[in-house]
């Protein structure tokens, strides 16, 4: 159930905290777009700590629902193929089904900033181009022209080896945060990958549909997600 408000929330909060922003002409729309994400991460903190002040917390609900699904799943022979695990016992299927699922859990955060900034950049090119019929607000540059600012790219990379250390030296009870940290590091570099694909197919005046079916094929595929993170480094560094 919170995992449904937060969504709702996602979808909500960037058509309430955008607009004066947009009307107010002051902030580029990028800045507007991590105020937008701001919100809906402390929207999303507060939703998990009201479920752990009222009862279990979300991760906690969360795991249990996880651990009968996985006892039904550690049961199904499908599954079982499918995982490989016909040699396994029952307890062992599912401990290795729980486990499984435990480590998409781990990603929960990652995902709510990462679905927030989706959601938060599509409502900013509606809302300005609304806003712009009844007086001149700043539109959303082309998304071939994106290029990260260079003090947020410091910023990341140092959090990025913050978060390494310090699970790497125990001072975290698990890796859940590097594992965040690492996610959104390897999303904002695929972003500005997807920027130069884009770029590349409206030189080469291809519809930038395909480009589009070509990046999210890409980020379900280790070596592809890999590939345009690389690009988007190697963007940044040539335009820092």
């Amino acid at each position: 159930m919170y995992l449904l408000v937060i969504f709702f929330l996602i979808l909500i909060i960037p058509f309430l905290v955008m607009p004066k922003h947009i009307t107010a002409n002051k902030k580029s729309p990028y800045e507007v777009i991590v105020i937008s994400v701001l919100f809906i991460c402390c929207a999303s903190v507060l939703m998990f700590m009201t479920a752990s002040m009222i009862g279990k917390g979300v991760f906690s609900q969360l795991h249990d629902f996880v651990v009968d699904i996985s006892k039904m799943a550690a049961n199904d022979p499908m599954v079982t193929k499918a995982l490989k695990f016909e040699d396994l016992s029952d307890g062992e299927r599912t401990a290795m089904v729980i486990k499984v699922y435990d480590a998409a859990l781990k990603l929960i955060p990652s995902c709510i900033v990462m679905m927030g900034t989706i959601v938060s950049y599509i409502a900013y090119i509606i809302l300005s181009r609304s806003l712009n019929k009844r007086a001149p607000v700043k539109l959303m540059p082309k998304f071939r022209e994106f290029t990260f600012p260079n003090g947020a790219v410091v910023g990341l990379i140092i959090m990025y080896m913050l978060s390494w250390l310090l699970t790497s030296t125990g001072t975290f009870s698990d890796n859940s945060f590097y594992v965040n940290i690492d996610v959104l590091f390897d999303f904002i570099f695929f972003i500005q990958g997807m920027s130069v694909i884009f770029m590349l197919f409206y030189v080469k005046r291809i519809p930038k549909v395909f480009a589009l079916i070509l990046s999210v094929f890409m980020w379900y595929i280790f070596i592809g997600r890999t590939i345009f993170v690389m690009l988007g480094m190697f963007d940044l560094i040539l335009g820092f």
